[in-house]
């Protein structure tokens, strides 16, 4: 639904900004914590992009928010699909997280 609303001719320049900005920063590999940091170092991105996408949609007038809905309904495997993937992503940070957590624990304190 994202790259619809950046590719719609009615969404306002600051929308498209700022779409693109959240999906540059989650790609981008410095972030403003590092991702070495154990479970830290993704909390920026858990924090700072979903922010940014909240603030564009923000700008996306109701009617065109309004359209893009409608045409997902139609369309309706994508955004299934999307939920699927938003779901594979979430279990694998949390995963990661956990590794790296229990990876420092037993460094640090040889816990685990």
């Amino acid at each position: 639904m994202v790259i619809a609303a950046v590719r719609h001719p009615r969404t306002p320049f600051v929308a498209k900004l700022l779409f693109v900005l959240a999906l540059l920063y989650a790609a981008d590999p410095f972030d403003l914590i590092p991702d070495l940091i154990p479970g830290l170092g993704w909390l920026d991105d858990l924090l700072i992009v979903p922010l940014l996408f909240s603030a564009a949609w923000r700008f996306v007038p109701q009617e065109v928010a309004n359209d893009l809905r409608t045409r997902g309904r139609t369309a309706g495997r994508g955004v299934r699909r999307a939920g699927l993937a938003l779901l594979g992503v979430a279990v694998a940070v949390a995963a990661t997280t956990a590794l790296f957590v229990a990876t420092a624990l037993h460094a640090l304190f040889n816990l685990v």
